[in-house]
């Protein structure tokens, strides 16, 4: 198993306890971000964690469906997403998604890019092209994050540092456009257009 979500899968129990938090931030998402875009209709998730985000979506009234590749983190989120029609799988976005092409109006992936090293972030940004018509979101970290985070980054071992000083110029290498929006003075939303 790979090194990262070998640590997602030991850190799962712990995720658990941030769930309404969580669900709070994504809430700005929806607000600030979604609700001046039409263009989505259904989400995919790449990346859900323990569901949080899908959970947002789905109150909201988006039909969604996601990807996670910690087993632990998928038995989490199917705890909470219980009874709710909402479509799981477990399995590494990075090796290939058994889902259609062209699938979902937009794909979303919160706080995934910058612990994935660069050549699986390329693979994570041609799935979620293969998979969008429309827009694809990613809610990363910006360089004002906390100290204690940046800790953890470091702990984690991916490419964060990197990624968040490069961010940008990475993403607009590989989709036709970009915008990025503030969420929080903490949190960056990436769009781009498929």
């Amino acid at each position: 198993m790979d090194r990262h979500l070998l640590l997602f899968e030991l850190i799962a129990p712990f995720y658990k306890f941030f769930y309404a938090a969580q669900k709070k931030r994504f809430e700005k998402f929806t607000e600030k971000i979604l609700g001046k875009d039409g263009e989505c209709r259904t989400f995919f998730d790449m990346g859900f964690g323990t569901g949080a985000l899908l959970d947002v979506l789905h109150e909201k009234g988006y039909p969604c469906a996601g990807v996670d590749g910690a087993n632990r983190m998928v038995k989490i989120a199917r705890k909470k997403l219980a009874g709710k029609p909402i479509r799981l799988l477990h399995g590494d976005f990075t090796e290939g998604i058994p889902i259609e092409d062209d699938s979902h109006t937009c794909v979303v992936s919160s706080f995934v890019a910058h612990g994935l090293k660069y050549e699986k972030r390329k693979k994570l940004y041609a799935e979620a092209k293969r998979i969008a018509t429309n827009k694809v979101f990613l809610i990363e970290h910006s360089e004002d994050t906390m100290l204690l985070l940046k800790l953890s980054e470091v702990f984690e071992g991916g490419e964060y540092f990197r990624f968040i000083k490069q961010a940008e110029k990475e993403l607009k290498r590989h989709f036709s456009s970009l915008e990025v929006i503030r969420l929080t003075d903490n949190i960056k939303v990436f769009i781009m257009d498929v």
